[in-house]
């Protein structure tokens, strides 16, 4: 799927029916929840984390928010209200070190795929271009993780 603002999922997310959603409502959330965490742990950790690590960390930031939109948006037609934040505590494990935290980021990462692939197994074909895309974005999130681990020699 081209990713420019003209024909991405951005414009793919407006044209998914009310129809299209309600058969994936529980797995939708259940995404939902999954990157809003993910965002919020990204968050915490470019507060605590200095160097390169960070410009990484601001790049899964920026995605980590369009994905939470996109999947915002879809509840949004189903009149499913979901927090625009994480409202729960985020078991801290920073004190840590930075190659178990990144590995742990990788966990997390290759669930929501799994999560994203369940999901996917139940849409339509409009809703599964945009859980698609997403679901690429999240193993790119996997290999720049895994490219900082290698570059450092973590």
């Amino acid at each position: 799927m081209p990713n420019s603002n003209k024909t991405g999922p951005d414009q793919f997310v407006y044209a998914v029916s009310v129809e299209e959603i309600k058969p994936v409502e529980k797995e939708l959330i259940k995404l939902y929840n999954r990157e809003i965490f993910e965002k919020q742990v990204y968050l915490e950790q470019s507060r605590k984390f200095e160097g390169v690590i960070i410009e990484t960390l601001k790049i899964l930031i920026e995605q980590e928010e369009k994905h939470t939109l996109f999947l915002r948006i879809l509840l949004s037609k189903i009149n499913v209200n979901v927090p625009g934040h994480y409202t729960e505590n985020i078991f801290s494990n920073l004190n840590e070190p930075i190659s178990k935290i990144i590995k742990q980021d990788i966990e997390y990462e290759k669930l929501a795929i799994l999560e994203y692939n369940n999901a996917i197994k139940k849409a339509s074909p409009n809703l599964k271009l945009i859980l698609e895309h997403i679901m690429h974005e999240e193993l790119f999130h996997i290999k720049k993780l895994q490219d900082y681990l290698a570059e450092h020699s973590l």
